[in-house]
């Protein structure tokens, strides 16, 4: 059987994974898979520009389209914006839950995407072979008030999107 259509995953246009597969008439589904307090890497250090092993929320999820699992996602929030946010649910989306109890609304974000082949956590939440090949998506994402906040290391099935960016001109 083919697989099903890919979602269209637009960089201008951004939007939460909800709406965005809810837009395209699809199903989506979030599940929590672990959310703690830890030691930030290196690579996530730099990226929320922190000094080295300073402590990040991290919040590990799995998502569905039409109950095919599509996307593993670690996101690692700066926590000193974020108290108690390990005490909600965080199965829904975390751009509203930013918004309704925090105040904290996404403003500029940075995209870089690289092939990958998918490493054991992404691979285990995904059920495919360690090394199967998958797309990552790092964004790193600042509010309104051009405050970093967080950054989500996002890997894809390498048949599950596509990426566009409409660029207008002047």
């Amino acid at each position: 059987s083919s697989p099903p259509p890919r979602l269209a995953y637009d960089l201008i246009r951004r939007s939460h994974f909800h709406a965005m597969v809810c837009a395209q008439g699809r199903v989506p589904h979030t599940q929590l898979l672990s959310a703690r307090l830890q030691p930030a890497s290196a690579l996530i250090c730099e990226m929320l520009e922190l000094p080295a092993l300073s402590s990040v929320i991290q919040i590990c999820r799995a998502r569905r389209i039409d109950k095919r699992l599509v996307l593993y996602v670690e996101h690692y929030l700066r926590p000193e914006l974020f108290p108690g946010i390990l005490e909600h649910d965080l199965n829904e989306s975390l751009t509203e839950l930013y918004a309704r109890s925090y105040d904290v609304h996404y403003g500029q974000v940075r995209f870089d995407m690289v092939p990958t082949a998918l490493h054991a956590d992404a691979a285990a939440a995904l059920k495919v072979s360690l090394g199967s090949p998958g797309l990552r998506i790092a964004r790193v994402n600042y509010d309104r008030k051009d405050r970093l906040i967080d950054c989500d290391l996002e890997y894809w099935r390498h048949d599950a999107i596509h990426v566009r960016a409409e660029v207008h001109g002047d």
